[in-house]
């Protein structure tokens, strides 16, 4: 269904109280403007997925793993 949800040029908003929280609202970065989920227009484009598969993540991940082990086994 070509909606404002399924478009790839839609941002969800959030929005902070305590923490943050997603929004019924909708933000067109090709029109500039609010939108909801259900609207539709002539720009409708397919969401790209991306993935970050850097060595540097990886790295990143990996020394999150030890120190998570570290902590874990501090508290026995």
């Amino acid at each position: 269904m070509k909606s404002c949800r399924t478009c790839g040029a839609c941002r969800r908003l959030y929005r902070q109280y305590y923490t943050f929280y997603p929004d019924r609202l909708y933000c067109c970065t090709v029109h500039d403007e609010l939108t909801t989920p259900q609207n539709y227009c002539g720009d409708w484009r397919r969401a790209e997925r991306e993935y970050d598969l850097s060595p540097a993540r990886f790295d990143s991940a990996e020394q999150d793993i030890l120190r998570l082990i570290q902590l874990l086994s501090d508290q026995r």
